[in-house]
């Protein structure tokens, strides 16, 4: 796969070239996610890593189309702004306070944050990279985007941008919460 990115083929398109990039490096994301449901509370930290990423990537995208003015990246994606940044910020943190709180309450009966194992400061900075490595991911996707050419990754998920659309948050907030987990929880 890799060498027929070295050789030029006529038929060999920017989709095709792009979508072999993305198989490359979504596959081995599977195992990371694997790993993290083996640790201590894994299947709530799994919960934690998608619900997270999920929030910053929606209270993002409502804060910056609302109020958004100030351009975070206009090259790589124009639309993106800094109210949707800080927007993106909050939600995480309001997300795992409430998620974790409930599920907590839910199984213990008490609201804290025991299911994941983390203490709440911990927590809290988790957000704040989650917030980071979240917003990284979708402008590295975008930044690919730009240079391919491409409007949309695929058609599965209309007026959404595609699969890597949805997910592009997630590729890097995985990596980055198994090792967080990895430091802080084993």
């Amino acid at each position: 796969m890799i060498t027929s990115f070295l050789i030029k083929f006529e038929d060999r398109n920017a989709i095709d070239s792009f979508i072999t990039l993305a198989g490359l490096y979504y596959f081995p994301l599977i195992n990371l996610g694997v790993l993290i449901h083996k640790m201590e509370s894994g299947k709530f930290l799994l919960l934690l890593i998608f619900l997270g990423t999920w929030a910053y990537d929606t209270f993002a995208y409502l804060i910056g189309s609302k109020f958004g003015k100030v351009k975070l990246a206009p090259q790589i994606s124009p639309l993106k702004t800094v109210e949707g940044l800080v927007g993106g910020f909050i939600g995480v943190f309001v997300a795992i306070l409430l998620i974790g709180g409930l599920l907590n309450f839910i199984l213990n009966g008490t609201w804290g944050y025991d299911i994941f194992n983390l203490p709440l400061n911990l927590l809290l900075i988790y957000g704040l990279f989650i917030s980071i490595f979240a917003q990284l991911g979708d402008l590295s996707e975008s930044y690919i985007k730009r240079k391919f050419f491409i409007k949309d990754s695929g058609s599965i998920f209309p007026g959404h941008g595609g699969v890597l659309d949805r997910c592009d948050s997630l590729l890097f907030t995985i990596i980055m919460s198994y090792w967080f987990f990895k430091f802080f929880i084993t």
